[in-house]
């Protein structure tokens, strides 16, 4: 049995203090930055995120960590693109923006055997998913 959790929303990391603060709300289209992905979807979600937006992004490091690629972000590597719910305990060396234009989404879905009976834990991990999916 699956239950949809929520479409989770993407935003990128950009390494703090790297050119102008605002050039997001100017230039979002046009960045051409290296990237990082973090995670086995994150490539294909950059990649198409990059062609809406004109460019095709270099890839200069894999992480399947979120911590890990806000890390290559801080030291200035590259940007990455990760899901909403990847960003928890931000990287102080690191700034958020919301991608602009067709925003990738992807879903999260938790799998639970129909035999497993639905007791406090399973409920309980279940509405932790979705209210972190909310956020």
């Amino acid at each position: 049995m699956r239950h949809v959790v929520r479409p989770g929303r993407t935003r990128r990391g950009l390494p703090a203090g790297q050119g102008d603060p605002h050039q997001h709300h100017r230039q979002a289209a046009t960045i051409r930055a290296p990237s990082s992905s973090s995670s086995t979807s994150a490539p294909s979600a950059t990649e198409t995120t990059g062609t809406r937006s004109g460019f095709t992004p270099g890839f200069v490091v894999d992480s399947e960590d979120y911590a890990t690629a806000q890390g290559f972000v801080a030291a200035g590597l590259g940007i990455s693109l990760m899901p909403v719910m990847g960003i928890g305990g931000r990287h102080p060396g690191v700034v958020v923006r919301k991608v602009r234009g067709p925003e990738p989404v992807r879903a999260v879905h938790a799998v639970v055997r129909r035999s497993h009976p639905a007791g406090p834990a399973l409920n309980g991990l279940l509405r932790a998913l979705r209210e972190a999916a909310r956020q």
